[in-house]
């Protein structure tokens, strides 16, 4: 499998013309109206190649099991491009040079493209922007199509357990999972901290390991809320991990006494 990057000449051509081109992710299962497109505009190689390895496969599609379908990919694509260093998966040219090549297909699948269905234009032509490009912020990386999977996995794995690395992401489970990573992790920059970030996720498996179900909107959601206001009268990545364990375990045992009453 060959990696490319896209060109920035040939990311501001695309970007630039989505508002014509747009039906094009829509209705054409193949990518050779790119290379037209660029062929139009005097662009000869609007990809370079970045790097040969063993081929894989995403999880497969399923439109009713989405949850279960992100999950399994975020394990699946984090595992075989571990190599990448966070400077490279926050670079709109690779993720728009895959998703626009080798994943072009998936991509389109995961979000029915090709199938018929009333779209509105304007909203589809914002949604593949975020899902083929990776638009500025730190909140590109969890709505970008592959990026999400990789800044998810990245964030999940625990190195220091190699019989089961992704034990958190499996913690958080696959219901409601698109929700819960903006709510954790594209809403809060503190997850951005190694130590913050896995103290919430083991008090997220501290409520899996009593079989206790949380509702994203009335636990995690203002449990993330309520940390969130914390960080902006203490720094919490200068806390031990445990202790923000305990922290969040406490905001969302008050969520849950809140929905009992």
């Amino acid at each position: 499998m060959i990696l490319s990057f896209m060109t920035q000449d040939a990311v501001d051509v695309l970007k630039s013309n989505l508002p014509y081109v747009y039906k094009n992710y829509l209705h054409e299962a193949g990518n050779q109206w790119v290379y037209d497109l660029m062929a139009e505009n005097d662009i000869e190689a609007p990809f370079q190649t970045y790097k040969d390895i063993a081929d894989f496969e995403l999880a497969p599609v399923d439109l009713k099991a989405l949850g279960r379908v992100d999950l399994n990919n975020c394990k699946i694509l984090y595992r075989h491009l571990k190599f990448l260093t966070p400077s490279q998966a926050s670079d709109e040219r690779f993720w728009a040079g895959i998703e626009h090549t080798v994943f072009y297909g998936y991509v389109r699948k995961r979000f029915g493209y090709g199938e018929e269905r009333s779209r509105r234009a304007r909203d589809e032509e914002t949604a593949i922007k975020s899902r083929f490009f990776f638009t500025s912020g730190r909140g590109a990386c969890f709505r970008n199509s592959l990026a999400k999977y990789w800044w998810v996995g990245h964030l999940t794995y625990d190195s220091a357990n190699p019989q089961d690395p992704f034990h958190w992401l499996d913690d958080m489970g696959e219901n409601a999972f698109a929700s819960k990573v903006n709510d954790i992790f594209n809403n809060n920059n503190f997850t951005s901290s190694p130590s913050v970030c896995h103290g919430i996720l083991e008090a997220l498996a501290y409520f899996k390991a009593q079989d206790i179900d949380l509702p994203v909107q009335s636990t995690i959601r203002p449990a993330m809320q309520m940390l969130n206001v914390q960080a902006g009268t203490m720094i919490l990545d200068a806390l031990p991990q445990e202790e923000i364990t305990h922290m969040t375990k406490n905001l969302i045992h008050n969520a849950l006494k809140r929905i009992e009453k």
